[in-house]
């Protein structure tokens, strides 16, 4: 066990993970932030990803009044509908939280995509750490 250096843990392909170490004292994104209308967008996290990273995690708080909505996310650029990461809204009203692994593109964007049903109550995100 080393001491004072980030944990690295092999558990993504060929990369260690590495935690952001930080205390977050604000989420990355919030509701506001976010497209909410049932289509692909793109999401750059390269102001907190660092370069090199090939995928990150990626944590979500969410509560719609609507049952079954969805938050998906994908690589950058793909269309292949099997290999998303996906979390959903099981009751209306009710706080979801999921963590979710996306890879990501050499520039450290991913693409996200929100339903535009019901009303976000709340809606928030915050990168927890990567894989290098």
């Amino acid at each position: 066990m080393s001491h004072g250096k980030a944990l690295a843990t092999p558990l993504y392909q060929d990369g260690m993970f590495v935690p952001r170490n930080s205390d977050a004292v604000a989420y990355d994104k919030v509701v506001g932030d976010f497209v909410k209308d049932s289509a692909w967008h793109d999401l750059d996290l390269s102001a907190i990803v660092p370069a090199g990273a090939i995928a990150v995690l990626v944590q979500w708080g969410m509560r719609n009044s609507d049952a079954g909505v969805i938050i998906q996310l994908r690589r950058n650029g793909s269309a292949n509908a099997i290999e998303t990461a996906f979390a959903s809204s099981i009751v209306a009203n009710i706080y979801s939280p999921y963590q979710l692994r996306v890879p990501c593109d050499s520039n450290r964007i991913i693409e996200y995509y929100i339903t535009n049903t019901g009303t976000w109550v709340y809606l928030s995100m915050i990168i927890l750490g990567w894989w290098i």
